[in-house]
């Protein structure tokens, strides 16, 4: 499943066993610094992605156990339990007969070597936590670009919020961003992967026309027993299989050995290369995968230069030896690699077939912090037969995304297993190349999957680990869970990338063709439909990139790089996609079009007998009413070059209908005309061809033959008049020249998330009132209080202030509020700044108190418990109890009061008042009123209105 060509006669066998695909033990096959969505990310070790098992011994070791005799040496990784230090554990290990070879850092374990019995006797041991076999790895093996979609998501500029093209990032190729190329290796001395070199002890920032930024190869373990684990540079580490320089040509080849016809879904990004060597095992992608670890470290000096993001892995273990336990070691350091780093890990998901009965989906592959990638027909019509199926009674096993992986072109390497040392070509169209040939597998479909999400990473450098489950969960719904009942709760997290969330949630389902599910299937996230053979489907680069773009500018909503809105996620532009696409057509002014590539003529031998290594045509749309036309190719004929001198003698041919027969052996610098202008448009062919002599006075030069840059200019005029193009017509053209005639051609853009045209049409008047207050509801919450606070407090003060009118003008009680009552005489009123005043009345004996006098008048069923303030004429709060009446007797004082907020209760069936508020009170003593009053004619109507009261009419 997971092949990476391994060497030699293991990897010939594969090569030819599998349905074009590329097999062995541990397959290769064709993610502003972002942050993790965990900080704490000790939660890997309490939410584990695979199920864990109890035995301590994997699948493929048990295997390894029944088949062989006990003293049979075999190699072993061996993990323990807390307690033991790193000395400890190889004393250890040797008392129990294994000898120990290297112990391993980010993930902590110990590689050794011994006999089966021992083996099986130290997994029952209470210190060993883990045992498993270094099991051997196997690789899996320009139309593919344009299935995908990402020449379309190159074509489209970004626009800024006012619909103008920004200065910075105006297009989506990759740039910013490292893919590390984990495989059999890559031929830097390719045209499309050419070297750079940077040290990882001295690293800078790449320009923006680098490719292969570091090449290195393991002095591999497996092999030895004393390997070094060193990384060594060098130029080209694909020397014998072919399988990685291929995977790099898909993931982020710059075309220049096909003028730009053969050209990486990243182009632009720059390309880590790392070789695990010639036949590769457990130990040696381990190794790799925790070199990538250290290297894209946050914070470490190559990480902040390199941007390390992406990794790519075209290999696996091989059906039947998957062992999905989260125990293996691959597998932790995948969940490191995805949850510490935030690198997007991309995994082929085998070159075994089936029909869905079984699972041969590649372990790694399964992971749920990796994505793991089918393979679809070339031109993503159907699913290829050797694709890995999982079972289809378990959704865990099943792919995540599919890519064209049948007969893709790439990058060639000279003589290896693959390349051969001549040109292959095209097995699917018979076309010969010398730089380029085409094969099939999971391997081919993984790295258009890595370079899509690079160019995700360009647009959104915020992507992080989500809190969405593996294909288990809704919108938004960070349940996790295991739907085979193997896991407990706390080992069954399967949360993924929110690259893989974006791929899932914009692929295409492939719902025509051969070799697809029409059975079996299920409702993953979002509700989308997935299945065993293609999962998601069909990945689409153009809306991947639309999401990405839009979650980006809504977290950084000023375009600093800095985020501003960390709580924005997938599920706020999600449905954006379809809006933030704009195709328009454009019309422009001018009688000229022009348009410029470039490339790098190659061969493989310096004598000009030996047909050209590399083929540059160039297909370029002539519009029809086209009256002249000039070339100009530039070159350098003399060598330039100390260290790899070269001589060219190039031509510039011309094939003018399309036909494959070049008419015009040389136009470069001639002027064709045509008079009357042409009668029909159509697709021209300019093929750079020629000879080139020279040698590479470097070291250990894998390219035997010469190498000459060039790049070309084409302009063509037409007859005035309207002119329109299609996309595919106006791609290589820009409009220049008199306004004579005008080209209209489609165009397409991102638009900004914040553009006018993505607001809802509903989104004005109430409905857009509506809407606002629904995303801000917390603005007329505040309001609405304020509201009721304001109310509270003036309603307050208007009862005050009603009060105090009424005690200033109104005289008059009614009759319901009158109390006959005496005063005891010379009550000295109490001032506001003395204590209230306390009439305690015992029940028993009916007698007040002080303070007034001792003449101690009798109060009949009166008790005055609470009182504010009396001042001369006015008690402003009192609570009363009495029975129908209020009445105080003295010898010569009558007083009148109005008595507010009265509550009856029935006690022995009379009326009693609990609780009153006197307002007003006004005493008459022989004509002198107590306190300020001196009025006579006052005292008049209250002897009048005492007159007339009647008791019997107050209750």
């Amino acid at each position: 499943m997971r092949s990476i060509l391994a060497a030699g006669l293991l990897i010939s066998v594969m090569v030819f066993s599998s349905a074009g695909g590329w097999l062995s033990p541990a397959s290769v096959g064709p993610e502003g610094a972002a942050e993790s969505a965990l900080e704490n990310t000790d939660q890997i070790d309490d939410e584990r992605s695979l199920p864990t098992f109890s035995d301590p011994i994997d699948i493929a070791l048990k295997h390894m156990l029944r088949e062989t005799s006990d003293n049979v040496q075999l190699q072993v990784i061996i993990q323990f339990e807390d307690g033991l230090a790193g000395k400890e554990k190889h004393v250890f290990l040797r008392q129990h007969g294994l000898q120990p070879i290297h112990s391993t850092r980010v993930v902590p374990a110990v590689f050794a070597i011994g006999p089966a019995l021992a083996i099986e006797e130290l997994a029952n041991l209470e210190e060993v936590k883990w045992v498993e076999w270094n099991s051997p790895m196997e690789f899996y093996m320009n139309q593919t670009v344009d299935t995908i979609g990402a020449r379309d998501v190159w074509d489209r500029e970004i626009l800024s919020k006012d619909r103008t093209t920004t200065v910075e990032h105006k297009i989506i190729r990759g740039d910013g961003v490292t893919i590390v190329v984990l495989d059999s290796g890559i031929d830097a001395t390719h045209p499309d992967l050419d070297y750079n070199p940077q040290s990882p002890t001295n690293p800078s920032k790449p320009d923006s026309g680098d490719k292969v930024i570091y090449n290195a190869k393991l002095d591999q373990g497996s092999g030895s027993t004393t390997p070094s684990f060193a990384w060594i540079p060098m130029q080209n580490t694909d020397t014998t299989s072919g399988h990685g320089t291929h995977v790099a040509g898909t993931v982020a080849g710059n075309g220049d050995a096909s003028a730009d016809d053969k050209l990486g879904v990243a182009p632009n990004a720059w390309l880590i290369g790392l070789s695990m060597g010639e036949a590769v095992f457990t130990i040696d992608e381990y190794s790799a995968l925790e070199y990538v670890f250290e290297l894209s470290a946050p914070g470490t000096a190559t990480q902040d230069a390199w941007n390390i993001r992406v990794v790519t892995n075209s290999w696996g273990p091989g059906f039947p030896f998957d062992s999905a336990d989260s125990n293996d070691l691959t597998v932790q350091i995948i969940d490191k690699l995805s949850w510490d780093n935030n690198v997007a890990v991309i995994f082929a998901n085998g070159n075994d077939g089936g029909d869905g009965s079984d699972d041969r989906s590649n372990i790694f592959a399964k992971v749920p912090s990796a994505i793991g990638v089918a393979a679809a027909n070339r031109n993503g019509v159907g699913m290829s037969d050797f694709s890995s199926r999982g079972d289809q009674s378990d959704i865990t096993t099943w792919p995540d995304v599919s890519a064209p992986g049948v007969d893709i072109w790439s990058a060639a390497a000279r003589s290896t297993m693959i390349g051969g040392g001549t040109g292959v070509g095209d097995f699917g169209t018979g076309n010969l190349d010398y730089y380029y040939l085409s094969i099939s597998g999971t391997s081919m479909a993984t790295p258009h999957v890595a370079g899509l999400v690079a160019l995700m990473f360009q647009a959104a450098p915020s992507l992080r680990m989500s809190n969405v489950d593996e294909d288990l969960s809704e919108e938004g719904d960070p349940s996790l869970y295991d739907p085979t009942g193997i896991a407990p709760p706390a080992t069954a997290a399967r949360p993924i990338h929110e690259a893989e969330l974006i791929l899932k949630l914009t692929a295409d389902r492939i719902v025509t063709g051969e070799n697809i599910a029409t059975s079996v299937n299920s409702s993953g996230v979002n509700g989308r439909t997935l299945d065993y053979t293609q999962g998601y489907g069909m990945v689409n680069a153009e809306k991947a990139v639309a999401a990405a773009l839009a979650l980006q500018q809504l977290r950084d909503t000023d375009g600093d790089g800095k985020i501003d809105n960390f709580e924005v996620d997938v599920w706020d532009v999600v449905n954006l996609t379809d809006d933030i696409l704009f195709d328009h057509p454009v019309t422009r002014s001018g009688d000229q079009l022009k348009a410029e590539w470039q490339g790098e003529f190659a061969v493989f031998s310096s004598g000009s007998d030996f047909p050209p290594a590399s083929a540059h045509r160039k297909e370029i749309w002539v519009p029809a009413g086209t009256t002249r036309m000039v070339a100009d190719m530039n070159y350098q004929p003399l060598p330039t070059n100390i260290l790899c001198p070269t001589g060219a003698n190039l031509r510039l041919a011309l094939d003018k209908d399309g036909d494959g027969v070049y008419e015009e052996d040389n136009v470069n610098g001639v002027e064709l005309t045509f008079q009357g202008g042409l009668e029909v448009g159509a697709w021209w062919g300019y093929d750079v061809q020629g000879n080139a002599a020279g040698t590479c006075l470097t070291p250990n030069p894998s390219t035997t033959g010469p190498r000459s840059p060039y790049d070309v200019e084409l302009n063509i005029w037409l007859e005035p008049g309207d002119y329109t193009l299609t996309r595919n017509q106006s791609r290589d053209w820009i409009v220049t020249g008199l306004d004579s005639s005008e080209v209209t051609f489609e165009r397409s853009w991102y638009l900004h998330v914040d553009a006018e045209s993505l607001v809802p049409e509903d989104s004005t008047g109430l409905q857009g009132m509506f809407d606002w207050m629904q995303e801000n509801w917390w603005v007329p919450l505040i309001i609405a209080l304020l509201l009721l606070v304001l109310f509270i407090g003036f309603n307050e003060n208007t009862r005050n202030s009603f009060i105090e009118w009424r005690q200033e003008r109104s005289r008059e009680a009614r009759e319901s509020e009158v109390y006959e009552a005496e005063i005891l005489p010379e009550v000295t009123p109490i001032s506001p700044s003395q204590s209230p005043l306390t009439l305690v009345t015992p029940k028993s004996s009916g007698v007040a108190t002080e303070p007034f006098s001792s003449t101690a008048a009798t109060v009949e069923l009166v008790e005055v418990v609470e009182a504010d303030v009396i001042i001369a004429e006015e008690v402003i709060e009192a609570e009363v109890i009495t029975g129908d009446e209020i009445e105080i007797e003295s010898e010569d004082v009558v007083v009148k009061a109005e008595v507010e907020k009265a509550e009856g209760e029935a006690e022995n069936e009379e009326d009693v008042v609990t609780e009153a508020e006197i307002i007003e009170v006004e005493s008459v003593d022989e004509g002198t009123e107590v306190g300020d009053t001196t009025d006579d004619d006052e005292d008049e109507e209250l002897d009048a209105f005492l007159a007339d009261f009647d008791d019997d009419d107050f209750d």
